[in-house]
């Protein structure tokens, strides 16, 4: 199934809250992707960070530089962070 994300909201902490066409939502954390540095490194400053589009096919999120990330593997993240116990 392809997943398609209808809302994506910037948070603090360099979080997204996404919510998906199938009623899934929740937050994806970049942090752990940030920290790798390299190309993701400029989503470390906040105001570069809250510049993330979605596109208007619902499948990608994206940065300017051509940072993307799909739909699918965000979706993913988010199931697996609220599976989680807190």
């Amino acid at each position: 199934m392809l997943h398609k994300i209808t809302r994506a909201i910037p948070q603090p902490n360099y979080r997204l809250w996404l919510c998906f066409d199938d009623a899934v939502e929740g937050a994806a954390d970049f942090s752990p992707t940030i920290q790798k540095g390299g190309v993701f490194s400029p989503m470390h400053d906040p105001e570069f960070f809250a510049q993330m589009h979605l596109h208007p096919s619902g499948r990608l999120i994206s940065w300017p530089g051509e940072l993307e990330f799909c739909a699918d593997a965000l979706w993913q993240d988010v199931q697996q962070h609220a599976a989680q116990p807190v």
